[in-house]
C-alpha cells in the first residue's frame, strides 16, 4: 500500500528490507531490542547510514524559491 501510495504521488520512498536483510551474520534480530520492536544501537546505525547513502544517491531539491 505504501508503495501504491507514493508512486502515485509522485513522493520518494526509501526501502531498509534489502538493507536490513545484509544484517550481521544474516540475522536481522540483530537490528532490534528483544521482545520491543524498536532499534537497536545496531539497527539505528544501519538505518543512519542506509538514509545518508540514499540522500547521496537522491538529493533533495527541496520547494523551489
Amino acid at each position: 500500500i505504501i508503495r501504491a501510495v507514493t508512486r502515485a504521488e509522485n513522493v520518494p520512498l526509501l526501502e531498509l528490507a534489502p538493507d536490513f536483510k545484509k544484517a550481521p551474520g544474516g540475522d536481522i534480530g540483530v537490528l532490534f531490542i528483544p521482545g520491543d520492536g524498536h532499534f537497536s544501537p545496531r539497527g539505528h546505525d544501519l538505518t543512519a547510514r542506509s538514509i545518508g547513502q540514499y540522500l547521496v544517491e537522491h538529493p533533495f531539491a527541496g520547494p523551489s524559491r
